[in-house]
């Protein structure tokens, strides 16, 4: 990501690089690997993730047309 970003503004734009690592800290680290979920805060990681998602795809899909 950091090297797509470097490449491209719009990548850079959206921060596809933090938001990642704030999700995969998370999701990943907390909550898999260190059984520390705090669930309020899990809905709102997962909606996030939904959302990143879905600009990854907005941004690919404007590339191919």
């Amino acid at each position: 990501l950091n090297a797509i970003e470097r490449r491209d503004r719009r990548f850079r734009r959206m921060n596809f690089l933090d938001r990642f690592s704030s999700m995969e800290n998370i999701l990943h680290k907390d909550c898999f690997y260190d059984g520390e979920c705090r669930l309020p805060l899990v809905p709102d990681v997962i909606e996030n993730a939904r959302e990143y998602i879905d600009d990854v795809e907005s941004l690919v899909n404007r590339q191919r047309a």
